[in-house]
């Protein structure tokens, strides 16, 4: 069986820990254990994201081109 431990970061300004997949980090930027590629497809639209955040759950961030 798999473990995982939890993940915390810092906030600069107070200290204040708190879990890294809830954090609002600059930027949009997000960490998580789920991604999807769309290779060769057109700009994916709004109301795409909307449906896909909506049909998987959870909060998403949107990224184009390459990290």
């Amino acid at each position: 069986m798999e473990q995982t431990g939890t993940g915390a970061a810092i906030c600069p300004s107070c200290t204040t820990p708190s879990p890294i997949t809830v954090r609002q980090w600059a930027d949009d930027f997000a960490l998580g254990s789920l991604a999807f590629d769309f290779w060769s497809w057109p700009p994916l639209t709004e109301d795409f994201i909307t449906e896909f955040a909506s049909r998987l759950g959870h909060r998403i961030e949107h990224r184009i081109g390459k990290f």
